[in-house]
């Protein structure tokens, strides 16, 4: 190959102009030095950042507060296809930065460039950005402008190639968030509050919007149950996730300070759980609707089948951070999967669920929750042969369950 410019020695490129900047501005007094220190992570995709991150893991969970993977700039910073967009979180890390950046980018296109364009995406797992998930936990959003496929990963990537223009601007971008984050402290609670809240409140009515849907399109009265059930359940569960959003916040905030910050972001969670209920009761009332001039709703009946018996019994615990590669796996030992599950993909439960494993979730609960962030049913693929194939290889180990629950399943014998 011929280099790689713009995908990736241009993303490092931007990466260090942007705390360099940074570091000449504090230097020189310009802006005062932040409550905490930026770190640049430069490495070999994935295979680079993983043996760092397992080196340094306690440091990582414990001290690391944001991360910004930064990737490809634009070919042609004027071309009408190059935009900017900006990856949130998954399920798994709910977090105020998923509201934080893309407002970054907002105010900085509204006074410089308003008809630019730029996007919010769902979380992505194309490079390193894996550090969200819980056994690093630090919210990583991936920022990336449009380089035209053409280049990926090819001996056309050169550095003519690539726009000194779109440098600049995901300098800049990195660098304001950043700076933005590493000094955010008590002060900055308010409006990231406001901001998350305001995130919440739209995801929220998204899920409610495509329950009522549902509810509209049933087809009987078995269907339209079905329906009613998922969406209370969809709606309850999204807004718990908006919630912790919010409460994520209060990680910026210094000990002497948690008590005042918890109570501007308590009134923010409260008025979140009062919406979500509000859109509950409205999704029961469309459905009596429906049922008063159609049919009448037939509630599903929870039946534990075979498999869910022997997965509730399955308690999942990880022994490594990042991703799943088996690359010192023979393939015709795979089990459950035909290809390797290291990029994470939401309707793929060989990697959706397994950041959900914490030694205290069984495979039954892992399931629902795949499901609910795919919104799609799991089928033609067994969780519980899946584990147990981890399990053979040490990825996992199974724990037992809670002693109360233990006496439960023993009582049912």
């Amino acid at each position: 190959m011929n280099g790689a410019a713009n995908d990736n020695a241009a993303g490092c490129s931007a990466i260090l102009e942007a705390v360099g900047t940074l570091n000449d501005l504090i230097k020189t007094g310009m802006l005062p030095r932040p409550k905490r220190s930026l770190r640049v992570l430069l490495g070999g995709e994935m295979y680079g950042s993983l043996p760092y991150v397992d080196k340094n893991l306690q440091q990582m969970h414990d001290k690391t507060v944001v991360v910004v993977c930064c990737d490809s700039p634009a070919e042609d910073y004027d071309a009408a296809t190059t935009a900017i967009g900006v990856a949130v979180n998954p399920n798994v890390c709910p977090t105020y930065t998923d509201a934080v950046f893309p407002e970054v980018i907002r105010l900085y296109y509204a006074k410089y460039n308003p008809d630019r364009l730029w996007y919010t995406m769902p979380y992505s797992m194309g490079t390193d950005t894996y550090f969200c998930e819980p056994m690093i936990g630090a919210p990583t959003n991936w920022i990336y402008m449009s380089s035209g496929e053409h280049l990926h990963h090819n001996s056309m990537d050169t550095i003519d190639k690539v726009d000194p223009r779109s440098l600049r601007e995901l300098s800049f971008l990195n660098a304001t968030y950043l700076y933005t984050i590493a000094n955010a402290g008590f002060d900055e609670v308010p409006w990231f509050a406001s901001l998350t809240f305001d995130r919440g409140v739209k995801v929220i009515t998204e899920k409610a919007t495509e329950a009522e849907t549902k509810v509209r399109s049933a087809k009987d009265g078995t269907e339209l149950g079905k329906a009613l059930a998922d969406g209370i359940e969809r709606i309850e569960y999204y807004t718990g996730l908006q919630k912790q959003a919010v409460e994520s916040i209060g990680r910026l905030v210094p000990a002497d300070r948690k008590a005042a910050a918890n109570a501007i972001l308590s009134r923010h969670t409260l008025t979140l759980d009062e919406f979500g209920k509000s859109l509950t009761r409205r999704l029961r009332a469309l459905a009596d609707d429906k049922s008063k001039t159609e049919f009448v709703i037939v509630m599903p009946v929870k039946q534990e089948t075979a498999w869910e018996k022997e997965a509730a019994s399955i308690i999942p615990k990880r022994h490594f951070p990042g991703t799943l590669f088996f690359a010192e796996i023979p393939f015709a030992q795979w089990k459950e999967v035909t290809s390797s599950p290291h990029w994470w993909i939401a309707n793929d439960p060989a990697s959706a669920s397994y950041w959900w494993v914490d030694g205290k979730r069984n495979l039954v609960e892992i399931k629902r929750l795949c499901e609910l962030e795919s919104g799609q049913p799991i089928t033609n693929f067994n969780l519980i042969n899946y584990y147990k194939f981890l399990r053979d290889y040490k990825y996992v180990e199974f724990v037992p369950p809670p002693k109360e629950e233990a006496k439960k399943q023993g009582g049912k014998k």
